[in-house]
C-alpha cells in the first residue's frame, strides 16, 4: 500500500511475529536443555550442549570450524 500507517502496522505485524516465533524456539531450546542436564550430571549431554553451542558460536562470528 501507499499508506505510511498501513506499511507501519504491517512491518510491525511481521516483526512482532518473528519475535514471538524466536522466543517460543528459544524457550523450546531452553526446555530441552533444562531436561537433559539439570538435576543429573551427565557429562556426555553436557559436552554435547557445550560442542553445539560453541559451533553455534562460530558460525556467528564467521569461525566455523
Amino acid at each position: 500500500g501507499d499508506d505510511p500507517d498501513e506499511i507501519r502496522d504491517k512491518i510491525q505485524a511481521k516483526l512482532d511475529s518473528l519475535l514471538a516465533d524466536a522466543m517460543e524456539r528459544l524457550l523450546d531450546r531452553n526446555q530441552d536443555f533444562d531436561e537433559d542436564t539439570s538435576l543429573v550430571h551427565d557429562v556426555e549431554a553436557q559436552n554435547h550442549w557445550y560442542q553445539t553451542v560453541q559451533s553455534e558460536l562460530g558460525e556467528t562470528s564467521g569461525t566455523a570450524k
